[in-house]
């Protein structure tokens, strides 16, 4: 009877040992795929962080040029009513010469 039940104490010893390497292998494995995924998650953060960088370099050049754009529309405006407001006043000046 003890050699019987020495057999199934070894029996379920050898069991739970096979458990408990399976379970530390898929811990290993785990833990590996945890951190390969930690690196990919890391390297697309930069990645992002990196194209956002340039998107806001871009969008801040554009900004720039915008206002350029503006200040020199503004300016050409302001120009060209002065020339129309010259032409209107030599053409009153030409029309009371003309009366005269």
């Amino acid at each position: 009877t003890l050699v019987k039940e020495n057999s199934d104490v070894r029996e379920k010893c050898d069991n739970f040992s096979s458990k408990c390497d399976a379970l530390y292998k898929d811990i290993d494995d785990r833990t590996r795929e945890k951190s390969e995924l930690v690196l990919e998650i890391n390297d697309v953060k930069k990645k992002l962080d990196a194209e956002t960088e340039a998107r806001r370099q871009i969008h801040e050049e554009w900004e720039r040029q915008n206002a350029a754009s503006k200040a020199e529309i503004t300016k050409l405006s302001s120009a060209l009513k002065q020339e129309r407001d010259k032409q209107d006043e030599e053409n009153k000046v030409g029309d009371k010469q003309k009366l005269l």
